[in-house]
């Protein structure tokens, strides 16, 4: 079990690390709270960030640490990752090197690629530009993204502002439907705490626990609503709000409504009612409340990017189309050094100058509040209007603080381009390179364009290396109690096309996927027939199938489209596809 660090007193070399980061700080915009000698644990006070006015913007904790000469490493302690865990605000590490007068940070969280939660530490590498703490440096910046993630995360997470005073007793409750609903939200609390940390992180940031308010059990129907307890706050899991009215209750027009819910506010995650008739066992219905928010990061893709395919084909795929707003040249290949430093301080900058540019251009288009999308400040046009990299360096070396900026994206993710740059950054890797054989001419169809041999490369890379990257994707997002058919030991995935026939419009590309039993480990993992390309012997119906001379019992079978291989982001795509189906056989996710 993770636990935080004990209280100690802050050595004079920690003493010496603040006084240099005092000096280091803008303290127009930076606000520090770090007194010397404290005997706090787990973090050595505050740093709020503030605009031009002196308008707070939000507040982080802070951890100082002394650093030696010319190191850009710190080996973090699980403590610090813990105390992250529980604390209200988000936690930054600063690590000062006190002979040279540099500073470095990171944002410490549980879920970065970097932490290793079995052991006493993890390494935390520090890029000497992006991380820097300083004048001239883009510290400020990395700091309000950090903030203004977690405050939107906030924003989406009702929290308990009173405490419940209006609660009665639960004596007016029947005991039995005292024992429902306590069913009911223990088995929601578990579901957030042990089997999907990811959707409580997003979706019910800084709560301890949720709670259910009964407000009627009658014969006929049930009347109940979930709200939200923050950490630290006094608050029942299981209340009675018999005497309170039904207001905010949703009530149908159509006489054969037999239930219904609609979202709260403040407090309120949810008010429903329904029919005791078709009310459902109380672990039941408490896991489809679950799984409706788990739903929703299926959809958004909201789960964390994780796999060194994956986080490749993420930031390639990125630059290949607007490289030009990270400052980088179109190419087959970038080193990960400079994709950190163009995503996290060239861009920022250069997002706003292009939306202040944007707004000139379109001013009597754009209606009042509008803000325009990453993709509508990309795609200016004409291409003049976008700014040059020498008007962004020079905002850069210009020493002038870059406003926090509104960035909306419709066909990426920022949060997702940061989580794949972290993890190539965590694992050493030197390069992103292009993953996928391009096309050799304009496509008439969305398969249309490639040479049958580079077709064949890229689904074979595709289909070779998902099940492998979804291992990583399931370790990284936590989803630990996930029986996933994929990922188990006895279980083959086989996948059979031809590929040389996907060539027409009228031959849409076709794949047979089949689950196969593999307990004597004599199939690979993953195993592509390519029938244009090998000659294996296969034959297969619903029930056996056979690869050469290896017979095997078929779990479950049949033909797919494979268009899904020509889209944006094809491995992941696949990856989605088997979280999909490893969640619906078992959790019942439609």
């Amino acid at each position: 079990m993770l636990r935080p660090k004990p209280y100690s007193n802050t050595d004079s070399a920690e003493s010496d690390a603040i006084t240099v980061l005092y000096a280091l700080v803008d303290r127009r915009n930076v606000k520090l709270d770090i007194p010397r000698g404290d005997k706090i644990p787990n973090t050595d006070g505050t740093a709020e960030l503030v605009d031009e006015g002196g308008v707070p913007l939000g507040k982080v904790a802070v951890q100082v640490r002394k650093i030696p000469t010319g190191r850009l490493w710190y080996a973090c302690e699980t403590e610090l990752f813990a105390y992250s865990k529980i604390t209200t605000l988000p936690v930054l590490l600063v690590c000062v090197d006190v002979e040279e007068k540099k500073a470095f940070w990171k944002h410490v969280y549980t879920g970065r690629p970097d932490f290793k939660p079995e052991q006493k530490t993890s390494r935390l590498k520090f890029d000497p530009v992006v991380d820097a703490v300083g004048p001239d440096t883009p510290y400020i910046t990395g700091w309000q993204a950090v903030v203004a993630d977690y405050q939107a995360r906030i924003a989406e997470c009702p929290t308990l502002k009173k405490r419940l005073d209006e609660e009665v007793g639960l004596a007016s409750i029947p005991k039995p439907g005292i024992i429902y609903f306590q069913t009911f939200i223990q088995t929601i609390n578990q579901l957030l705490d042990i089997d999907f940390p990811p959707v409580k992180q997003q979706f019910f940031a800084n709560i301890w626990k949720l709670g259910v308010g009964i407000h009627g059990t009658k014969p006929e129907r049930i009347f109940f609503q979930i709200y939200s307890i923050q950490k630290g706050e006094n608050a029942p899991l299981v209340s009675s709000f018999v005497d309170k009215p039904l207001e905010g209750f949703l009530f149908p027009a159509a006489p054969n409504v037999v239930s219904a819910w609609s979202s709260g506010r403040g407090s309120t995650v949810q008010r429903k009612w329904v029919d005791r008739a078709l009310l459902k066992d109380a672990e039941t219905e408490g896991r489809n409340f679950i799984v409706n928010y788990v739903k929703k990061m299926v959809e958004q893709r909201l789960f964390q990017v994780a796999g060194k395919l994956l986080a490749k084909e993420y930031l390639f795929g990125f630059l290949e189309r607007y490289h030009h707003c990270a400052g980088l040249p179109l190419a087959d290949s970038y080193d990960v050094a400079s994709i950190n430093y163009a995503l996290r301080v060239y861009m920022p900058a250069w997002c706003f100058l292009a939306q202040r540019r944007h707004y000139e251009v379109n001013k009597d288009l754009i209606p009042p509040g509008v803000f325009p999308s990453f993709e509508n400040a990309a795609g200016m046009w004409p291409a003049d209007e976008q700014p040059k990299p020498e008007q962004v360096q020079e905002l850069l070396k210009s020493g002038r603080r870059i406003p926090p900026t509104f960035v909306s994206t419709q066909l990426f993710s920022l949060r997702a381009l940061a989580q794949s740059l972290d993890y190539l950054l965590a694992t050493g890797e030197q390069t992103v390179e292009r993953v996928y054989r391009k096309r050799t001419s304009r496509p008439a169809w969305l398969w249309d364009g490639y040479t049958t041999e580079d077709v064949r490369f890229n689904v074979t890379t595709i289909l070779t290396n998902a099940i492998h990257e979804y291992g990583l994707f399931v370790r990284s997002n936590s989803l630990n109690r996930l029986k996933s058919q994929y990922l188990d030991e006895n279980m083959a995935m086989v996948y059979v096309g031809d590929v040389s026939a996907w060539k027409g419009r009228d031959q849409v590309p076709q794949l047979e996927c089949y689950l196969v039993e593999n307990h004597d480990r004599r199939l690979s993992k993953i195993t592509f027939v390519e029938k244009s390309s090998v000659s294996i012997p296969f034959q297969a119906n619903w029930e056996r199938l056979t690869v050469g001379e290896i017979e095997r019992k078929v779990v479950w079978g049949g033909g797919t489209l494979a268009t899904d291989l020509f889209q944006d982001l094809p491995t992941l795509n696949l990856v989605y596809e088997m979280l999909k189906r490893d969640l619906a056989h078992q959790y019942g996710l439609a």
